[in-house]
Formats: C-alpha cells, structure tokens, sequence
C-alpha cells in the first residue's frame, strides 16, 4: 500500500481507493471495479488485473503516472513499445543459447 494525496494504493498495480475499490478510509469511494481494497494485497492477481483493464478502458495507460517518463523514450531499457513503433523481437532460447 501506497499513500497518495489522501487516498491509497494498494497492490501490484496500484490501484487507488479514491476510485477504483472500496475500503474502509475511503468510504465515498465510486469503486468502479466493485471489489474490496484489500483484495489488491493477496496472492490473486486475477482481480487486479481485471481492475487495471478497466482503468485502461476508461482512463488510459497514462492513469499511472510512472508510465509516461519510463515508456517514453529509452524503450528498450524497459521493454515497451511505442504506437506504430516496430514491435521488439526477442530471440527464443534453446540449450545452445547462452544464458547472459
């Protein structure tokens, strides 16, 4: 969990209790995602990331403010792809490939 600006983050992909989840220091939270904050913190990922489509749905990749300035530029450090950019190809491994 994560401290923001009054509200919360929770889990791997942060997800803010201002208005995706419900928990119980944020009570007048919309919880677009209809799902318990402390749901975010277990083992599951499967409701976080059905959450975090949804947030994709609605406000965009942009929602997470570190996606910006980490994707968009050097992207081959982190392994994402621009729009129309080519996508990166990463050769498959095989037991004569040596492992860096």
């Amino acid at each position: 969990m994560v401290k923001n600006n009054g509200s919360t983050e929770y889990g791997l992909f942060q997800i803010s209790n201002r208005n995706w989840c419900k928990s119980s220091e944020f009570p007048e939270s919309e919880n677009i995602c209809d799902i318990s904050c402390d749901k975010f913190l277990d083992d599951e990922l499967a409701d976080d990331i059905v959450c975090a489509k949804k947030i994709v749905a609605i406000k965009g990749i942009d929602y997470w403010k570190a996606h910006k300035p980490m994707c968009s530029e050097k992207l081959e450090q982190w392994r994402c792809e621009k729009p129309g950019a080519p996508a990166l190809v990463v050769p498959a491994l095989n037991s004569e490939t040596p492992v860096p």
